[in-house]
Order: structure tokens, then sequence, then C-alpha cells
């Protein structure tokens, strides 16, 4: 059973962050491993997730990967594109959520 995350009240969604090497190892489909896990957070804690795993992706959103050097920037577009407020950064290793500053 994995630890319980400790999540900002403030968090209306989350995005999964970038992980370790070793969180990535668990899977030869690594990049389905932050998608998968996100869906399962976001289901057991009643908490929308910007990721996910689905057939379906709304166009132009490009946050798959959370390696890719310009996830964070797509995030940022995405959030401001829609203005979604009190968005959460899930760190899954650290097994926090916390809010993340407004964004321009």
């Amino acid at each position: 059973m994995a630890a319980p995350i400790d999540i900002d009240r403030k968090c209306q969604s989350f995005y999964i962050k970038g992980a370790s090497t070793q969180y990535m190892s668990r899977s030869p489909n690594r990049w389905s491993l932050y998608n998968i896990d996100a869906m399962f957070v976001s289901l057991n804690d009643a908490l929308p997730t910007l990721n996910g795993y689905s057939a379906w992706g709304p166009e132009g959103w490009n946050l798959l990967h959370p390696e890719e050097a310009d996830y964070i920037n797509e995030v940022r577009r995405w959030i401001g594109k829609y203005e979604l407020k009190g968005v959460c950064e899930f760190d899954i290793e650290a097994r926090t959520m916390r809010l993340v500053a407004a964004q321009q």
C-alpha cells in the first residue's frame, strides 16, 4: 500500500510533474506510467487531472510526456487557455500536490 498523498486543500485539479529514472524504469512502456498513475490518483481522490489515460485527446492537448523539455510550458498554456484556477503540481515521488502560482 502506497503512502497517502499530501494534497493542498486548495487543489481543484492537478498535473503530474516529471519524475526520476527510477520511477520511469517501472515499465517498458514508460510514458504511459504518468498518465495511468494520474488517472488512478484522480479517481481515488476525486480530483480532476490535466493528464490521464484515454483513447481521446482534445485538440491542442500536449500533456502526454512530463519528461519532454516543453511539458511545463504546455501545462501553463493549457491552464491559461482555459483559465483554470486551483491547479496543483503532483510530485508522485514526494507524494505531494501543491498549488502552482497563477500563470499569465
